[in-house]
């Protein structure tokens, strides 16, 4: 402990007590569970006043069947090195056995709100292979959301991420940042979720734009049931129902008398039609696109995704021509 605060703060012992705990029968932290829950929130409210924010990672994995591929770890283990290293606080998150994987990110991304000292949420799939100095790189960057682009299993000339697409069709293009290293951060139009840092603004945004997006979550220990936000989903997608519950609702509110309809009809239509599945980290970058928060590939990071082969890349390379690897 006194290792990672030293770096980071001004670190004097004092061999005499200085404070005292006087534990009377009726201490509310010891023996309220929901009060105890929100003291690392007041401790964190507490020091904003003589601290400077410092920026803590939380690295987060699903694993549905309780196992991380070798190459996984052999990279956790290099990045949380280097981490150390270089004095960024972090801490890495799991959660096992859950077959659900939008409902496991869902959980994660709660998780990591309930840490007010928690800036990037890093999901990071237990199939997956990086380099840790990219992973750096995202780290230091300023926009809310960005992901790292690998490629599609038993599809390797694909890849997971999607550039947006600019211009005409005479003249079809990528918008992006320029970078030092001569690539440059691509603006998406879908992140894929395997290898993807949000920062905690966007999730708490997305909280007040959706607030009817919860449910309760189904876990069997009943001690750790709560209610959850709906950041990632599989299936269709809702948005058209919702908005159109919504503006109902709206008009019921304005109206004294019959509420009229009719003009909705072609909306009423469009839920009629065949739409097409959309993942959970899909999902979850439609919903920020519909919010004004951009989202980004970082390109040049080479990634690797293993399955039954595994298949390595650099989308930066292939944009110059060069292609994935098998």
């Amino acid at each position: 402990m006194y290792l990672r605060l030293i770096p980071r703060h001004n670190i004097h012992i004092i061999e005499e007590p200085l404070t005292h705990t006087r534990i009377h029968g009726k201490n509310q932290s010891l023996l309220d569970p929901q009060e105890a829950k929100k003291l690392k929130r007041r401790y964190f409210d507490a020091q904003q006043a003589y601290y400077q924010p410092q920026p803590k990672i939380i690295i987060a994995t699903p694993f549905y069947e309780l196992k991380g591929f070798s190459p996984y770890i052999k990279s956790l283990t290099e990045t949380t090195r280097l981490l150390q290293a270089i004095g960024i606080q972090y801490e890495f998150m799991e959660l096992s056995g859950d077959s659900y994987v939008h409902r496991a990110r869902n959980s994660m991304c709660m998780a990591f709100l309930d840490d007010p000292y928690a800036t990037d949420l890093f999901f990071i799939d237990s199939d997956m292979a990086w380099n840790p100095h990219a992973f750096m790189q995202i780290l230091y960057r300023p926009e809310p959301v960005i992901g790292g682009t690998y490629p599609v299993k038993n599809k390797w000339e694909l890849w997971t991420s999607k550039p947006a697409i600019k211009g005409t069709d005479e003249d079809k293009h990528y918008d992006g940042i320029p970078l030092s290293d001569g690539s440059s951060l691509i603006e998406a139009h879908q992140l894929a979720g395997g290898f993807l840092r949000i920062k905690r603004s966007v999730l708490e945004r997305l909280m007040e734009a959706y607030p009817f997006d919860k449910y309760h979550d189904t876990t069997p220990i009943e001690s750790e049931r709560r209610e959850q936000y709906e950041f990632f989903s599989a299936g269709l997608n809702r948005e058209p129902e919702v908005n159109l519950l919504n503006d109902i609702e709206n008009r019921i509110k304005a109206s004294d008398g019959p509420v009229k309809l009719d003009d909705l009809k072609d909306r009423f239509d469009e839920l009629k039609q065949t739409r097409q599945f959309v993942g959970e980290d899909y999902y979850f970058s439609d919903k920020c696109r519909k919010n004004g928060i951009p989202l980004f590939i970082f390109p040049n990071a080479t990634i690797s995704h293993f399955g039954v082969n595994g298949w390595t890349g650099n989308f930066h390379e292939s944009l110059k021509g060069a292609g994935a690897t098998k």
